[in-house]
């Protein structure tokens, strides 16, 4: 079941960024500022699957100084060596008034233990 959510998430993800893309709208990093440092831990591992669940939160604001209609909050995964770990994770609110602060919740599915991450905020 799992496996469908992640799927459905994320082709919804790729339709949206696809429209917007016809539409000449791009993504502003900057009407989206990280309030507090992101924190990073492994919830656990699923045997049968071979995945690692690892969980990514923090704050982040709206400094768009307008309402923005969709906000998102991207999470990329390194390993040891700082190699990119196939894993993309995000999540994204609906509406955001001007100085809103938004505690944003990122769960993600990895076969590789990540020791290292970075987050972006972005609107549109």
């Amino acid at each position: 079941m799992k496996g469908w959510i992640k799927k459905l998430t994320a082709a919804a993800m790729a339709a949206s960024l696809s429209l917007c893309a016809l539409a000449s709208c791009t993504p502003n990093e900057i009407d989206l500022g990280m309030v507090s440092k992101p924190t990073m831990t492994v919830q656990g591992f699923d045997e049968e699957t071979g995945l690692y669940t690892v969980l990514v939160e923090g704050l982040a604001q709206n400094t768009a100084g307008r309402f923005v209609y969709d906000a998102y909050v991207s999470a990329n995964f390194y390993d040891e060596l700082g190699d990119p770990i196939n894993c993309y994770a995000s999540q994204s609110i609906y509406g955001m008034d001007v100085d809103e602060i938004w505690h944003y919740v990122i769960l993600a599915e990895t076969e590789v233990v990540p020791t290292d991450f970075e987050v972006a905020g972005y609107t549109y």
